[in-house]
């Protein structure tokens, strides 16, 4: 039987992953905040496979790699979500994005589950303001900022914002209690704790170039990485055919950062704040596949949508129409390789496009989102969307 468990990762330190943009500027490495579902993914399968005595004597790859034994426990699927193909991951049946868990004084209790907010929640002068889409004849401000969508837009210049001229977006992770006011279309209250620099400290040292496991003369760079805040966790919520994994210290990452992972069934008492929490809860529910379930194919009419909040990066396969405006920080294409080459065939190089994190969407009757084959990416919690409907 399918059962959600709370799979948290603290770490030991600093941390650092890596990213295609890590080298973006120059002699600078900058690293993600959050590690990528990808990542987590590939530690959980490893860590399963280590646990049960599969791996080689390098603890890198399966001893056997066409045993029925390891396939039944961690399935042998590609993980990368841009890829078409299956979603077999053994016993693994789904995990959520990544999230932040705050947890109590005597950290054996959760606080809180804590998530960026989306772009249409701005701040000034520590106060949250959730910016409302207008009609132009309106008073308001025009989104500036790249707060609008351009490369598709069907009405340019048409929808204002009550956004303030001096308001930036809202560096900031919100909790129930922000989530709550948010999707009932409430102000959110803003607290100085959840200011995401300060629970996610930055810090930088310098590192050296090297070539063939020697330092190079003169090949500097900085490397800017982060740690957590102490009672802070990474999670995800995982979703397993029998409990198949065991706490363990693990290594993420490019880097190898060493971080302590635990295994929590969801109905522990240190998890009882999972069912009162509006995002958690929605994870917690295994046929719960997100709100673009609801137009491909299409349910109900997209324009008794107010918007589209997208909680987790989202993959799609044509350019989005039926979009009266959106709240998108930086469309962007990932072009990664195709390793399920077949013996003669060259490695395919191909493109995705992807929604990041947080992006709003304000839809017509004509929207359509088609992320049809894209099964891997939402086995792994990515198109994630949640819609906030009219009459709310």
């Amino acid at each position: 039987m399918t059962k959600p468990y709370l799979i948290s990762f603290k770490p030991s330190g600093n941390y650092y992953f890596g990213s295609s943009r890590s080298f973006a500027e120059g002699f600078c490495a900058q690293s993600l905040r959050f590690p990528t579902q990808l990542t987590l993914l590939g530690c959980i399968r490893r860590t399963i496979l280590k646990q049960q005595g599969l791996l080689d004597d390098n603890l890198r790859y399966p001893q056997d790699r066409n045993g029925k034994t390891f396939k039944d426990l961690t399935g042998d699927a590609n993980g990368n979500p841009a890829l078409n193909g299956t979603a077999d991951l053994g016993r693994i049946k789904r995990i959520s994005q990544v999230f932040i868990a705050r947890w109590a004084d005597d950290e054996n209790r959760i606080d809180d589950f804590l998530f960026p907010v989306p772009n249409d929640v701005c701040i000034s002068h520590e106060t949250l303001q959730l910016v409302n889409k207008c009609p132009a004849e309106n008073s308001g401000w025009h989104c500036h900022n790249a707060l609008d969508y351009a490369s598709n837009a069907i009405k340019p210049n048409v929808f204002f914002s009550d956004r303030e001229n001096k308001s930036r977006h809202a560096e900031y992770l919100g909790g129930k209690k922000f989530w709550n006011a948010y999707l009932k279309g409430n102000q959110p209250e803003y607290s100085t704790d959840c200011e995401i620099d300060k629970i996610i400290k930055k810090c930088s040292q310098t590192g050296i170039a090297r070539e063939n496991r020697k330092s190079v003369d003169n090949a500097y760079y900085i490397k800017r990485s982060f740690h957590l805040i102490k009672k802070h966790t990474f999670g995800i919520i995982v979703h397993l055919d029998d409990k198949i994994l065991d706490n363990d210290d693990v290594m993420l990452g490019g880097e190898r950062c060493l971080f302590r992972m635990k295994i929590i069934p969801i109905e522990d008492n240190c998890c009882s704040e999972a069912f009162s929490h509006p995002l958690i809860n929605r994870f917690v529910n295994y046929s719960d596949q997100g709100d673009f379930s609801l137009f491909n194919p299409l349910k109900e009419n997209p324009a008794d949508m107010i918007k589209i909040v997208c909680l987790s990066p989202c993959i799609y396969t044509e350019p989005l129409t039926g979009l009266e405006h959106a709240m998108i920080g930086e469309p962007y294409k990932i072009r990664y390789l195709n390793m399920l080459k077949t013996k003669g065939q060259n490695l395919k190089s191909d493109t995705v496009l992807m929604l990041p994190t947080g992006s709003i969407l304000y839809p017509d009757d004509k929207f359509k989102f088609d992320d049809t084959g894209y099964d891997m990416a939402k086995t792994i919690g990515y198109n994630f969307a949640f819609a906030i409907k009219k009459g709310r």
